[in-house]
């Protein structure tokens, strides 16, 4: 589904069974084992997606690392903005007063994400020259990096900041998997 131009919304859909057993009834036990399917829509959106990357495999390697995470997705927002965007919404929301490529506002918990993650347009174009790096990688090392943190990694010292590109490295190369399946 489409919302827009420049916006792509992936929904899909979570299945879960539970069974309740009951028990007694004038003093006999009884086992009453029901079984229950319940749909709950997930939803992933991508606001300005660098081309070249297709929300669909994006959504499949998202939500592959998310359940073997033991974690569920409620609401995931992923946003391409200029620098100059960042920029602001670093100073607005954390009194940062520098440039950085990704931020991150996690309103969830590790096994429920609920995110909107800002991604700067000016990192990814740079991400060539500077580290030798395709603008496709790193859009979606960004985006894993945003996804990592609301899994609840950091990468303050510089152990987490090798684990986390780890973790980076092993998510992109999931991607390119998903997405020869969907060329």
């Amino acid at each position: 589904r489409t919302c827009g131009a420049r916006c792509k919304t992936d929904t899909y859909f979570h299945y879960f069974f539970f069974a309740k057993i009951a028990a007694f009834h004038c003093g006999r036990q009884y086992f009453i084992e029901s079984l229950y399917l319940q749909k709950k829509a997930k939803v992933i959106e991508y606001l300005s997606l660098p081309s070249g990357l297709r929300a669909s495999a994006l959504t499949a390697t998202i939500t592959n690392i998310v359940m073997t995470r033991g974690s569920d997705i409620v609401h995931l927002s992923f946003n391409f903005v200029s620098g100059d965007a960042l920029l602001e919404l670093n100073k607005r929301h954390l009194a940062h007063d520098y440039e950085t490529d990704i931020l991150t506002f996690d309103y969830g918990t590790p096994n429920k994400i609920e995110a909107e993650v800002f991604i700067s347009t000016k990192a990814t174009e740079e991400a060539p020259s500077r580290f030798s790096e395709t603008v496709e990688n790193e859009a979606i090392r960004l985006i894993a990096h945003g996804l990592y943190h609301c899994l609840g990694y950091t990468d303050k010292t510089e152990e987490e900041k090798v684990q986390m590109r780890i973790l980076e490295n092993e998510f992109i190369a999931r991607f390119h998997v998903k997405q020869k399946k969907y060329v």
